[in-house]
């Protein structure tokens, strides 16, 4: 086995463990839109709203950025369930209001802040030179 198809086998660079991480990142988008479904504009709105981190994360690794896709996701998901869990077991009246700006946050601020720090690992790994 050659270090090329080592390198491919590597699960960063697997595309099925990656649509897998952004079906669960799509999960609270799901349940954001079942609870705003009284209002199908609001929903379908919010729908768009939430699949937009989604699908920078997977442009990001269709350019082959692997780390940086990765860590996107994965900040994007886990804040995402934050989010969703604060709302359920919050007892506001205005605790759904998080469903509406969760989208924001998420391509603003908290994907962002994923890539950096896939960045910042793909550097570390990245193999020095002896020039």
């Amino acid at each position: 086995m050659s270090a090329q198809e080592v390198v491919r086998s590597s699960p960063i660079e697997s595309r099925g463990a990656f649509l897998a991480a952004l079906v669960l990142a799509a999960g609270p988008a799901l349940f954001a839109t079942y609870d705003m479904s009284s209002n199908p504009i609001v929903a379908a709105g919010l729908l768009v709203g939430w699949a937009m981190p989604l699908l920078i994360a997977f442009l990001i690794f269709r350019a082959r950025r692997y780390l940086p896709a990765w860590g996107w996701i994965l900040a994007v998901l886990l804040f995402s369930y934050f989010v969703v869990v604060n709302v359920m077991q919050s007892a506001n009246s205005t605790a759904s209001l998080d469903f509406l700006f969760a989208p924001v946050w998420n391509t603003v601020i908290v994907g962002p802040s994923g890539a950096l720090v896939g960045l910042f690992i793909a550097r570390l790994l990245r193999p020095k030179s002896t020039s």
